[in-house]
């Protein structure tokens, strides 16, 4: 699932809002709880790193053709960026 700040502040915007406030204000307060789950979200994204231990993965494989093939698994930790 992605990250989605509009989603955030929105679900928050809905928990706080009383339902008989104000049209305009609950347009204002939703507006306002969009921004900020945005700038959550991208706090979260620029920030987060993801890092896959040594050992976890197989990057190549060898043998087959009648022999067992031989999985190599990654010597170093695997970082990704999040989007």
């Amino acid at each position: 699932m992605a990250l989605n700040g509009t989603t955030l502040g929105d679900a928050i915007a809905d928990c706080i809002i009383a339902e008989n406030a104000p049209a305009d204000m609950k347009a204002k307060i939703k507006a306002q709880w969009e921004d900020i789950g945005k700038a959550i979200v991208k706090h979260f994204v620029d920030n987060l790193e993801v890092k896959i231990p040594s050992g976890s993965v197989i990057v190549a494989v060898s043998g087959g053709s009648g022999a067992p093939a031989v999985g190599t698994p990654n010597p170093d930790p695997l970082a990704t960026d999040v989007q």
